[in-house]
């Protein structure tokens, strides 16, 4: 039997936390305008968090790097590079509720895909990903394998 994970309620209260706590360290202004949006492996939203200062589009647009992520299995940095350098990949921007823009990864456990995390509403969608990233691994000994 393959072994099957799934992301506890506490486990995405957690990453919340964490990219707040990202957030304080790094630039107080990026946390007083992004969201954070956590998705199951089967696409179902388990945890938003919509600040009070953020712009009304970034709670979609988390909830589509999440999406994206999740779907592709990888950061959607990497998604829109590979869209961005490969003609044939470019088509993956009219898949409806993908975004090509970084802040979106996948939550792992070992090789299997079992929620992800997306980001929206800092100056750039590096930062996000970088928040969606250190957030995760903040939390990595809850997703080790049992």
């Amino acid at each position: 039997m393959i072994p099957s994970y799934s992301l506890a309620p506490v486990f995405g209260i957690s990453i919340s936390e964490q990219r707040k706590i990202y957030f304080n360290h790094r630039n107080t202004l990026i946390l007083l305008l992004s969201n954070t949006l956590i998705v199951d492996r089967a696409g179902v939203v388990k945890l938003a968090k919509r600040m009070d200062n953020a712009v009304p589009h970034t709670l979609e647009a988390s909830r589509m790097k999440a999406f994206t992520a999740l779907t592709t299995k990888a950061p959607t940095e990497n998604v829109m590079k590979n869209a961005q350098a490969n003609a044939e990949a470019q088509n993956l921007r009219d898949i409806p509720g993908f975004l090509l823009l970084a802040g979106g990864v996948p939550v792992k456990v070992g090789d299997q895909t079992i929620g992800a995390i997306g980001i929206g509403g800092a100056p750039s969608g590096s930062i996000d990903q970088q928040c969606a990233l250190d957030a995760l691994e903040a939390v990595k000994a809850q997703l080790s394998e049992k």
